[in-house]
């Protein structure tokens, strides 16, 4: 019995093991997160968050202070790609709840108008629980190129 067991125990740690690692690489925010090979040659990536407006740097900071529309909050990351000159920071958010309906409450939030504008040009993209708010410079190259590569996940 206990040969027996001696192989039972390790291929049950291994199958545990297999269920984790599935289950992270399958968290939405993984599955839209860019990977450096999708970005134009020559794009950087940092880990130092680049706003454009005050909006978006207090949403990513405080996302709590809209939990009542949005939900609870269960995940957010970032990335800031930089390309030919311009920076930009792509942030993600992923809620306890459906989003999808909050358009014009997230629209008012981010542009004080129901449109990008130099002052606010972030670009608002939600998926069912998950939030993007697009940081880049106003109608930037990088910031389209972004928008594109993010629309078609």
């Amino acid at each position: 019995m206990l040969p027996l067991m001696n192989k039972i125990i390790p291929t049950l740690l291994l199958v545990v093991l297999c269920m984790g690692i599935s289950q992270a690489q399958s968290k939405p925010l993984d599955q839209l997160q860019l990977k450096s090979f999708e970005l134009p040659k020559g794009s950087e990536l940092f880990n130092e968050l680049k706003f454009q407006s005050s909006q978006a740097k207090l949403f990513y900071e405080k996302p709590e202070l809209h939990e009542e529309q949005l939900g609870k909050l269960l995940d957010k990351r970032f990335q800031t790609i930089s390309y030919k000159g311009e920076t930009g920071s792509i942030l993600y958010f992923e809620f306890d709840k459906d989003i999808t309906n909050a358009k014009i409450f997230l629209e008012t939030l981010m542009w004080e108008a129901n449109h990008p504008s130099a002052t606010h040009p972030e670009a608002v993209i939600r998926r069912g629980h998950t939030l993007l708010i697009l940081s880049f410079p106003y109608k930037s190259e990088v910031g389209k190129h972004v928008t594109r590569l993010i629309r078609k996940k």
